[in-house]
């Protein structure tokens, strides 16, 4: 407010019929300084070297293979 600025992009809030989700009381938070929430449509990613962008989607897949894995190995180790 200080700088004269009327908007601020807080990126983002749960839907409000959701009170279980996971961003619910940050978005509760958000929520209590007023505003209004805007929808953007949804974003895209456009290749530039298709041959990285294989090699990034194959390395955010085995990321989640292992996180997974690492969760199943934690349950183990605390049984």
């Amino acid at each position: 407010k200080k700088s004269g600025r009327q908007l601020f992009d807080m990126w983002g809030v749960s839907p409000e019929d959701e009170p279980d989700h996971k961003w619910a009381g940050f978005s509760r938070f958000k929520r209590s300084f007023g505003g209004f929430e805007v929808e953007y449509p949804g974003t895209w990613d456009l290749p530039v070297n298709r041959l990285m962008y294989a090699a990034y989607g194959a390395a955010r897949g085995a990321r989640g293979l292992l996180r997974a894995a690492a969760g199943r190995l934690r349950q183990r180790l605390k049984r």
